[in-house]
């Protein structure tokens, strides 16, 4: 008996710091209550459309909004920053040091891959022939003193579907796992 009542408190201790361990990932957010998205560089040139990009960020921007987590916007009059020369995780902004951006941090990104996939091969073959997958690198900066808080990555992909599934799925993927990383899962 003494033995189960000691594995409970063992197992109650892990939940109880797993469930820390969540709070600890999202941390640095807590202060903010918007995010502004800066529209994402592509870095994957011409095989990434224009409206594909443009679908993606109203995706995020929707995803965001519907946590409830942040209030979130597309801000096109923000670009992507320039990379820190000695390291390349790390984005150099300068912040604007107004006040009226204390509680706002910028998500800034660029897309690093695309694969459209094949959908005939999803469709006709399956197991992961054919898949669509779209990766980009994500930087959280808060907006009034540039100070980089967060580097993360997220992705997309398409394996399957009916009918070999849409690219819209991988989208959705990006979108998803953004507000995931926000929520600190």
């Amino acid at each position: 008996m003494k033995v189960r009542r000691h594995w409970a408190f063992f197992f109650i201790f892990l939940m109880t710091l797993a469930a820390y361990a969540d709070q600890s990932k999202r941390e640095k957010l807590i202060p903010y209550a918007k995010i502004e998205l800066a529209p994402f560089r592509n870095k994957v040139g011409d095989t990434l459309d224009a409206k594909t990009i443009e679908d993606v960020h109203a995706m995020i921007v929707q995803r965001i909004n519907e946590s409830k987590l942040f209030g979130a916007d597309i801000n096109k009059d923000l670009t992507f920053p320039k990379k820190d020369p000695d390291d390349d995780n790390k984005v150099v902004f300068a912040g604007t040091n107004k006040d009226d951006d204390e509680k706002t941090v910028i998500l800034f990104g660029e897309f690093i891959t695309f694969n459209k996939g094949s959908r005939a091969k999803r469709y006709m073959l399956g197991g992961g022939t054919g898949r669509a997958e779209l990766r980009a690198n994500c930087y959280l900066v808060d907006k009034k003193t540039g100070k980089q808080l967060y580097n993360f990555q997220t992705f997309g992909e398409t394996n399957w579907g009916a009918f070999g599934g849409g690219a819209d799925k991988t989208q959705k993927g990006v979108a998803n796992r953004l507000v995931d990383f926000l929520k600190g899962k």
